[in-house]
């Protein structure tokens, strides 16, 4: 939007963390998404959009959701084979060890009449399934962080236009989930007190 913080998207502050992080890493970033698409595109389109790019995926990153939530409610079960039907018809062009990292969605304005609570809770729980069936699958599960933020927060602490749009504060919680769920710290211990000593 061009105003103060002047925050980037999601999607370039993780890339622009990893490549901080890992500066003589080779990290080529490709955002596929479409916006306002839902899973059902993201099932129907996604071979086709891994055909724009000349490289093979080591990470597909799926962030679904939020559009399922809306005008063509997408049920659960829908939700789930159509999540399971894009890491399928990924791997179909990428190969069998393509590895994924899925995003559950953050909560929109949950006073909005359109939104239940408990079809963000299926999403994300469907998302857990599966990953929970694959090695190869991460979830990193931005629902039950936001469940946590909404006990403090206003929409209008964390919503662009008080719906469905999230700001630099949601942006910022996606980025640093991502960032969390790719990147390992070591823990530094501190040293242990030895009597004697100064």
């Amino acid at each position: 939007l061009n105003v103060k913080p002047y925050a980037s998207t999601w999607a370039n502050m993780f890339i622009e963390n990893l490549n901080g992080r890992y500066s003589n890493a080779n990290i080529n970033a490709y955002n596929l998404a479409l916006s306002g698409k839902d899973s059902a595109w993201g099932k129907n389109n996604i071979a086709t959009r891994l055909g724009l790019i000349s490289e093979t995926p080591d990470l597909i990153i799926v962030a679904f959701g939020l559009n399922d939530s809306l005008d063509n409610y997408t049920s659960v079960e829908s939700y789930k084979a159509n999540i399971e039907a894009i890491i399928a018809n990924a791997r179909a062009v990428a190969g069998a060890d393509t590895e994924f990292l899925l995003v559950s969605p953050f909560l929109p304005n949950m006073n909005c009449s359109r939104f239940d609570i408990t079809t963000f809770t299926g999403y994300e729980n469907a998302l857990k399934e599966i990953a929970n069936s694959d090695s190869l699958i991460g979830l990193v599960t931005v629902t039950s962080y936001f469940k946590e933020i909404i006990k403090s927060k206003n929409v209008s602490d964390y919503l662009s236009q008080n719906i469905n749009h999230g700001n630099d504060f949601a942006n910022r919680i996606y980025a640093q989930s991502l960032i969390a769920a790719t990147t390992y710290v070591e823990q530094e211990v501190e040293p242990s007190y030895i009597p004697g000593d100064i």
